[in-house]
Order: structure tokens, then sequence, then C-alpha cells
């Protein structure tokens, strides 16, 4: 009996460890992907694209970004912003979603349609380097991708007030 006693807190040892080294990669994947995110708009005038950057352990926001163009490389201060900031932003990239990297589609919904902006979205890993608009009306958006839209727009607002 002492014999099983011992094995079976041997046996829930190792699952502890080997459970906690997993959380701690699944950590550093997250962490290796770079987020960007933000909202922009087609018809305004002044700053029309407000996005950030979640790249490794920071937050970074843009560098004057006026609009989003096509093949335009997006900019960002060398200053990132604060742990506080970071910890409210890096939700996004650890609730990414499956479905979404899957999805075909690279605008989803009718982003600024009638001049309601768009979500943008960008997404790079080691295998993955897609980016999204995303309409900000939550109901023009597939049932599945509405909680997480909502939460990009949320923080956004956040990070911009």
């Amino acid at each position: 009996m002492k014999n099983i006693s011992i094995l079976a807190l041997a046996a829930i040892f190792l699952l502890s460890s080997a459970m906690s080294c997993e959380k701690d990669e699944i950590q550093e994947l997250e962490n290796d992907a770079t987020l960007i995110f933000g909202l922009v708009y087609g018809f305004c005038q002044g700053d029309c694209a407000q996005l950030f950057k979640l790249e490794g352990d920071n937050l970074y926001e843009d560098d004057g970004i006026d609009r989003l163009q096509a093949e335009q490389t997006l900019l960002f201060k060398e200053t990132p912003r604060s742990s506080t900031d970071y910890d409210l932003a890096a939700v996004l990239r650890s609730d990414f979603p499956e479905n979404l990297i899957n999805n075909p589609d690279t605008i989803i919904g009718i982003p600024n349609a009638y001049d309601q902006g768009g979500i943008y979205i960008e997404y790079k890993d080691g295998e993955t380097d897609r980016f999204w608009m995303l309409d900000t009306n939550l109901d023009a958006l597939p049932e599945n991708l509405r909680p997480y839209a909502d939460r990009v727009k949320n923080i956004w607002s956040e990070l911009t007030q």
C-alpha cells in the first residue's frame, strides 16, 4: 500500500510538471506571434488609422499612420506603451480565434461601407502572415467572430482614451 501511495504522488508530481511546461511553451509561442490591430476609417480627415502592435512583451502605437493603404509599410513608435497597456492588449494575442486564421476571406462584412470604419487585424508568426478587415457592425460578422471583434474594439477604445 505504501508503494502505491509513493507511486501515486510521483505520478501527480510528474503530471503537474509536464502541464506547467506545456503552459510555458504555449505562452512562449503566443509571445512569438506579432499582432497588429486597430480601427481605420476611409472617409475622414486627419488621423484615420489608429493601430497598435503587440510584439514580444511590448505594445507599440503607430507612428502617425494617417490612412491605411495597400502595400503600405506600417510604422510604429520605438518606445513601447506601459506594461498596463500591454497587459490589457495581450489577451487579443492569447485569445486569437483559430477560425479567423482558417477563414479564406480578408474582408469580412462590409467595413466602412457607410462610414462606420473597419477593424484591421494582422497576425504573423512562423507559419502565418495574414491580415483582415472586419466590419465594426458586429451583426455583419459571422457569429463566431463577434466576441473577438467586440473585444478588439473595446481594448482599442481604452488604449485611445
